[in-house]
């Protein structure tokens, strides 16, 4: 069979076509079967996203704790330095909260209720 210059084009794009698709089906179906392989066959979950608050505190934690037990300071001295720090620190929250009552108080009491309502 002899074919045209037109009919070789027009087969060479279809032939082309259709290995694009064929390689597209294949890169869909190998990454299902990888899933597939993951999660039947080798009791793989995927990772779960969101993971990383919890790597962040864990590390921070360990951090911390390294830093008390490597601490020049002594036991005692470390200590007292860490209440006073959480001291401080509670102490500006609770004058904080306290002031935001006030202020919220202050707003409830400019408040008319209308008792006929």
């Amino acid at each position: 069979m002899i074919l045209t210059d037109k009919q070789r084009a027009s087969l060479s794009n279809s032939i082309s076509y259709y290995a694009d698709f064929l390689k597209t089906k294949l890169a869909d179906a190998n990454d299902d079967s990888r899933k597939f392989i993951n999660k039947k066959i080798l009791n793989k979950k995927q990772p779960k996203k969101g993971n990383s608050l919890v790597g962040t505190l864990v590390g921070f934690a360990l951090g911390f704790a390294a830093a008390i037990l490597f601490a020049k300071e002594s036991g005692k001295d470390t200590r007292d330095k860490l209440t006073s720090k959480i001291k401080e620190t509670t102490g500006g929250a609770k004058d904080y909260t306290e002031k935001e009552i006030d202020k919220l108080e202050k707003k409830a009491s400019n408040v008319n209720v209308n008792s006929n309502i």
